[in-house]
């Protein structure tokens, strides 16, 4: 199995990566901890895949501020794994230095998938 390169081996925002995420995932790498990106603000970006084994499940994309409880928004989900790569690059760059700024703006994530950064919405599904 081949990881994708998140491209954030030199950037300033990032403290550590934990993880990855590859190209093709195999059934026994679906699981809820696949990859975590700790900024320099204090805030996380996690990545995990729901349901934990499902093989017709989704990546799942979480940000919060020092604890997983603490969530900012709600989660972004994504059946690609190139999809799921876009979306850390560009949370990092919208969060890790507390300002809007993004990286690879031109590379935003297509369209279709979730974020919506207003807490009071809570999705658990994704939408069709």
């Amino acid at each position: 199995m081949t990881p994708i390169d998140l491209g954030l081996s030199d950037s300033i925002f990032v403290l550590a990566v934990r993880g990855c995420i590859y190209e093709e995932m195999d059934e026994e790498c679906l699981t809820e901890d696949l990859l975590e990106v700790d900024l320099r603000t204090g805030k996380t970006i996690e990545v995990g895949w729901v349901p934990d084994g499902d093989p017709s499940g989704h990546f799942r994309i979480i940000i919060f501020q020092d604890y997983w409880t603490n969530q900012i928004g709600s989660p972004i989900y994504s059946d690609d794994p190139v999809q799921a790569v876009k979306w850390i690059r560009y949370l990092t760059g919208l969060h890790g230095d507390n300002s809007f700024t993004c990286l690879d703006s031109d590379k935003f994530p297509d369209e279709g998938l979730i974020y919506d950064p207003n807490p009071q919405t809570n999705r658990d599904t994704v939408e069709a």
